[in-house]
């Protein structure tokens, strides 16, 4: 079976009607506190950058060696099979990119 996001947005996951806000309080009740702190923490750093300054900070810790060639696949892989055609022309773009 195909994972998809889109089915969150509309309140189903798994065949069944959900809300976003009970898969969420789950979610929120079951995570360690300290992990949410970071994730946090990481999209308020993240959040407001560029496609450019979030390329180049891809770039620099692939250039430091904070992300190596098997992290980059690994994730890869695990997203691919919820992007559109559009979105995994642009992954595979900047797989291409930072494999350099």
């Amino acid at each position: 079976m195909k994972r998809d996001l889109r089915g969150y947005s509309n309140g189903q996951h798994n065949g069944k009607s959900n809300t976003g806000k009970e898969d969420y309080e789950r979610l929120i009740s079951s995570a360690d506190p300290e992990q949410l702190k970071n994730m946090e923490d990481a999209v308020s750093y993240y959040g407001s950058k560029s496609e450019t300054e979030l390329m180049n900070e891809l770039i620099k810790g692939r250039s430091e060696g904070m992300i190596d060639e098997a992290q980059l696949n690994e994730v890869a892989a695990r997203i691919a099979p919820m992007l559109n055609q559009e979105q995994l022309t642009r992954l595979s773009a900047v797989m291409e990119r930072l494999k350099r």
